[in-house]
C-alpha cells in the first residue's frame, strides 16, 4: 500500500521522508522488513547522494535488493552486513574472468598467507645456538665447528635481535665494516646463507625468507696469485722466529709444505713420520675422510724439528694465530690475511720442479684448469733456488 508523505509526494511502503530542523536537508528512511522481531531498515540522506531524487533512488534499489534476499535467506539478512556483501559482489566480479570461485580463490590465499607464518619466534642467539648444536650432531670436523662458532661470535651484534628481524641490508653493513677482501666476503655470504638456510628448513620454520640472499657475491680477480718475495719471506720468517716462534711450525707447513690453512691448523705432531719425510694430511673438506701424504720439503723440516714434538697439535689455537699475525702484519708490512704462504709455495715448487703434476699432487690439487689458472706467473728457478735455501739459520 502506498502511503502520503506530508510534503504530498507519494512513497513506497516501508518508505519515511524526514526533514532536518537544522539543515532542511531530507532523509529517506527505508525498512525492509522484519526478520526475527527486527527490522531490517537503513537511511539513505540528501547530503550523501547530492540531491533528494538521488538518496530516493539509492533508497529504492536498497529495498529491492533487500526484499529480494529477505525471501532467499531471512537470517543472512541479520549476519551478512551490506559492506561485506558489496565485497562479496566485487570478489565474483573479478573472479569471473578466471573462471573460479570466491571459495577456490579464499582457499589459494590461505595456502599463501601460510607462507609468511613462522612456527616460533627466536632471536639471532638462540638460532645460532641451535645451528652449532646441529652441526655438532652432525659430526663436523672441529676445525669446521670452530670456525662457524667465531663467525656466530663475531655476529654477536646481532644476538637480541628477532631473527625475523634481521634484513639483508644490516648483513652487507656489517661485512662493510668488517673491511675484507673479496674472498673472505664471498666466504662470508656462503656461510650466512648456510645459516639462514637452517632456519628456513620447513622441519624447523624458524624463518620465511633468507636475508643473506641480498648479499652480492664479489668478483675475485683471477690475476696471478699474489706470492711472497725471498726478501718478504725471510723478512716474517726472521720476525716470527724472534718474536713469536709459536707460529713458526704453522707458517712452516704453509710456506714450505703446501697446506692449506685449515689442513695446517688441524696437523698433529703424530702425522709427521719422520723416518719417511712425509706429513699426513687429512682432508680440509668437512666430514670427508680422505687424506694425502706431503713430502717434507728440506726447509719445511728445518723449521719443524725446532720445534718438534711427540704428539699434539702442530699450530696454536686460531684466536691465538689471528692475534699474533695481525701484529705480525703491522710490523712488517705484509698482508698476513692474504694466503701468500700456500700461493708462494705452489710458485717456488713449480718452478723448481718444472712439473705440474708433482705441484698439484704436493698441494691437493685436482681440477688442472684451476691449477693454471692460478699458477701461471713464470718464476725464475734461481729466484725459486734461493726460496727452497732458507733455513732457520740463515735469517741472521
Amino acid at each position: 500500500m502506498k502511503i502520503i508523505s506530508t510534503n504530498g509526494h507519494r512513497l513506497p511502503d516501508g518508505f519515511r521522508r524526514i526533514v532536518s530542523e537544522t539543515t532542511g536537508k531530507v532523509t529517506f528512511e527505508v525498512v525492509a522488513g522484519v526478520v526475527d522481531h527486527v527490522k531490517i531498515r537503513k537511511q539513505f540522506g540528501e547530503g550523501t547522494y547530492g540531491s533528494e531524487a538521488a538518496a530516493l533512488a539509492a533508497g529504492k534499489h536498497w529495498y529491492n535488493d533487500k526484499r529480494g534476499e529477505i525471501r532467499r535467506d531471512r537470517s543472512a539478512v541479520l549476519t551478512v552486513s551490506d559492506h561485506t556483501r558489496l565485497a562479496v559482489l566485487e570478489a565474483e566480479r573479478r573472479l569471473e574472468p578466471y573462471g573460479k570461485t570466491l571459495l577456490q580463490a579464499v582457499n589459494t590465499a590461505i595456502e599463501v598467507y601460510k607462507q609468511d607464518v613462522i612456527g616460533e619466534s627466536l632471536t639471532f642467539a638462540q638460532a645460532a645456538e641451535r645451528f652449532i648444536k646441529h652441526k655438532q650432531m652432525e659430526n663436523c670436523r672441529p676445525s669446521y665447528l670452530d670456525d662457524i662458532k667465531d663467525r656466530m661470535q663475531a655476529l654477536s651484534q646481532f644476538n637480541g635481535e628477532p631473527l625475523s628481524s634481521i634484513t639483508g641490508e644490516a648483513l652487507i653493513e656489517f661485512l662493510q665494516d668488517r673491511e675484507i677482501g673479496a674472498v673472505t666476503w664471498n666466504n662470508w655470504r656462503r656461510n650466512l646463507r648456510v645459516f639462514f638456510n637452517f632456519c628456513m628448513d620447513p622441519s624447523r620454520n624458524l624463518l620465511r625468507k633468507n636475508p643473506a640472499m641480498a648479499i652480492p657475491e664479489k668478483k675475485v680477480d683471477e690475476e696471478e696469485v699474489e706470492v711472497l718475495s725471498v726478501d718478504q719471506a725471510r723478512k716474517l720468517l726472521k720476525l716470527v722466529k724472534d718474536s713469536f716462534a709459536r707460529q713458526i711450525p704453522w707458517l712452516a707447513l704453509g710456506m714450505f709444505a703446501g697446506l692449506r690453512r685449515n689442513e695446517a691448523q688441524a696437523a698433529q705432531w703424530e702425522d709427521i713420520d719422520w723416518e719417511h719425510n712425509v706429513i699426513k694430511v687429512r682432508s680440509s673438506k668437512v666430514r670427508s675422510v680422505s687424506t694425502r701424504y706431503v713430502e717434507l720439503t728440506d726447509a719445511a723440516r728445518s723449521f719443524l724439528e725446532g720445534h718438534k714434538q711427540e704428539s699434539g697439535p702442530i699450530a696454536t689455537g686460531v684466536f691465538a694465530r689471528r692475534n699474533d699475525f695481525k701484529e705480525i702484519a703491522a710490523l712488517t708490512g705484509i698482508d698476513c690475511s692474504k694466503n701468500l704462504y700456500r700461493h708462494s709455495f705452489g710458485s717456488y715448487h713449480l718452478a723448481q720442479h718444472q712439473n705440474r703434476g708433482k705441484t698439484m699432487d704436493q698441494m691437493g690439487h685436482e681440477n688442472l684448469q684451476t691449477f693454471v689458472r692460478w699458477y701461471r706467473r713464470p718464476m725464475p728457478r734461481l729466484v725459486a733456488e734461493a726460496y727452497w735455501n732458507i733455513r732457520p739459520d740463515t735469517l741472521g
